[in-house]
Order: structure tokens, then sequence, then C-alpha cells
């Protein structure tokens, strides 16, 4: 006789949670979830969460043409480097961002975005393995996320704020991301209460050790690189990163694939290539300031994303392979046969939901995963 799946979890008052097929559940906005927000609101808070990037921008390359141009007076230059100051000063200001637990205020704002920007998509989170997640769903594990996009905006489902994981597990995950968001004032902050961590064998240890789950995407902003193909195939960078899988080896922790499922489509981009640049040289130049160069915009031109869904999706655990007599634990060959098994199962994991994703939810999704 086949036992009763596990209960579902208890979920956040603004979600819900379902069954979805045999072994999975499903946890999405409740319908009467929407924020009473009038559009323009809604519309300045997307601004406030992706704009940041280009008001830094636009900040500094604004401050330093004032100090710098002939027919500036000398006040508007000590407002120029008035401008500068407040700028790098909030870059090296944690303002409690890393702190546990956050700061209050920390706390309501980022509660308040992060529970909005997941009903903009809107997003969708399938759990695959009810057992799992009902047995072992507090304790330690990486959750290797692909495809990392233009911006990986399907993180924020993991964030404790979003109330798109179980209760019991949400205050648990940790997302971490590249070092380059911590030094761009207020994006710093805001990501920081949202319990995201900047990337390293370090962090990402002491996250495990404390019995929490580290949430990364292993191809990183590399992928932005190979994204030439206009949107035909999702790609994901991972033939040569392997350093996640040694870290789970290392500390005997379950690995669990996990896939985005029409995020790149909610943003528009432009990455410098031929003819004025060769993609050698971009590579090169994006390695030297540690982020790929590039534009972005969704609605209207701004940095809000367009209003289209997604279904991130969490899988199984990767089966790990045995350990030999006399063999370390992170041996080469366990790291290779682990590695080969997880890229599998994150292809087959995006190929069984890519198609339910877009008849289901609307999703525009490519028919492929790419792995480079």
């Amino acid at each position: 006789k086949k036992s009763d799946p596990p209960p579902l979890p208890d979920v956040h008052a603004h979600n819900v949670i379902a069954e979805y097929g045999d072994d999975a559940m499903v946890i999405r906005p409740a319908p009467n979830a929407k924020s009473n927000l009038p559009f323009w609101a809604r519309f300045a808070l997307m601004n406030t969460w992706l704009g940041t990037m280009h008001l830094s921008v636009i900040w500094v390359l604004t401050s330093i043409t004032f100090l710098v141009a002939p027919a500036s007076t000398v006040y508007t230059r000590l407002l120029a480097l008035a401008a500068l100051a407040v700028f790098f000063t909030l870059s090296l200001t944690e303002l409690g961002c890393f702190d546990e637990p956050i700061p209050r205020f920390g706390y309501v704002f980022t509660n308040f975005i992060d529970k909005m920007c997941c009903n903009w998509f809107p997003i969708e989170v399938i759990l695959e393995g009810r057992k799992h997640w009902h047995d072992h769903g507090v304790g330690p594990r990486i959750v290797a996320y692909e495809p990392h996009s233009l911006l990986p905006l399907g993180f924020i489902a993991f964030v404790t704020e979003s109330g798109l994981l179980p209760k019991n597990m949400a205050a648990r995950w940790y997302v971490c991301g590249t070092s380059a968001i911590f030094r761009v004032p207020i994006l710093k902050h805001l990501w920081g209460w949202s319990q995201t961590r900047a990337v390293s064998k370090g962090v990402m240890a002491d996250i495990i050790k404390k019995g929490a789950t580290a949430v990364v995407c292993p191809g990183g902003v590399a992928e932005c690189m190979h994204m030439t193909d206009n949107g035909a195939t999702e790609v994901a960078f991972l033939n040569k990163r392997k350093g996640f899988v040694k870290l789970a080896l290392e500390h005997d922790v379950p690995l669990c694939p996990s896939v985005g499922i029409g995020q790149t489509a909610t943003l528009d981009f432009y990455i410098p290539g031929p003819p004025l640049f060769s993609h050698k040289a971009v590579e090169k130049f994006a390695r030297f300031i540690g982020f790929v160069p590039l534009a972005f915009w969704g609605i209207m031109g701004c940095p809000v994303p367009h209003r289209r869904p997604m279904r991130i999706v969490v899988g199984r655990p990767v089966e790990v392979p045995p350990q030999q007599p006399g063999e370390d634990a992170a041996s080469e060959r366990r790291i290779e046969e682990l590695h080969r098994r997880y890229v599998t199962a994150l292809t087959e994991l995006y190929d069984r939901h890519r198609e339910l994703a877009v008849r289901e939810l609307g999703c525009v999704a490519p028919k492929k995963l790419r792995i480079v």
C-alpha cells in the first residue's frame, strides 16, 4: 500500500500552498494578496529595488562632471564633493544589514518590498519531494539555482520576507550573491536586510555550519557573456564551476538543483560586443571591474521588470556517489561524478517543468537549457 504523503506545511497568510502532482507542493501569492497601493506607488518601489544601480551611476557621474567642469563655481564643486562623500559613506555603512536579528526598520521596509516584488510578476515556488522537505526542511543544504540570466530576480523567492517558503524554513535560508551588489548604496542594504550575503566559500561554510541553507547561482555573472543568441536558449555556465559541489561533499550536506523559468524574459538588455568591441575584450574588462558592463531596462525603458510570471522549482537532492574505502570525502572522482549528476538533474528539472510553466502560468521561456 502506498503511504500517504506528509501534510502540507504552514505558509504565510498572504500566500497559499497546494499539492502539485504526486510528490510536490506549490506555493503562490493568494488571490487576495494584491497590494492596495496604486500602480504608480508600486512602480516607484520597484524602481527602488532595482533602480539603485542606475541611480548610483548617475549619482557618481553627475558629481564628477560638476566637480571637473570649468564653468563650475566653488559652491558647485563643494556640493559635488559632498554628494560623492555621501555616496561613499553609504557604500561603507552597513546600517545593520548583516546583523542577526535584522534591525526592525530594515525588516519592515524589506518585508513590504519583497512581498510586493513577488506579486509584481507574480512568482510561484514548487518544491519537489514533499517527504524530504517535511523531514529535512530546516536542515543544512546547498541549493544551486540556475540560470543567472541578466539578473537572478528569482532569488527574491528565497528571502525570508517573500513568504514563498514554508514558515519553518524561511528564516533558515540565505541567498549568496555577487559581492558587486554590496558596493551599491541602498541596494546593499535592501538585500542585506533580506538575509543576502556576499558569495564566498567561507560565507557558505558558515551558513552550513549553523544548520541553514545556502542558495547560490554557480554560473554567476559569467553567464551574461554567453547570452548571445537573443534568448533562444537559457544559459547555465557550469562546466568550470565545481566549487559548490566540493563544498557540499566536504560538509556532507544535500545538494539540490533549482531552476527559474520565465526569469530571462523580465528584462531587456544590451551587452557591448562586436563590431565595437570583441567578446574577449569585454570579458577581460568585466573581470577587471568585477561585473559585466551592460545596460538593462524593463517597462517604459525604466529598471522596473516586465510583469511576466516566473516559476521557481527546487528539486530533490542529487544522489551522492558512494565514498570508497580510504577515499577523501571531496575526492576528484566524487566531485566530478556529483557535478555530472547535478547537471543532469538540473537539465531534467528544466525540461520537466518548462512546458508546464508556459501552459499553466504563461511564462516566456526558451525550450532548451544550454550548459556551457
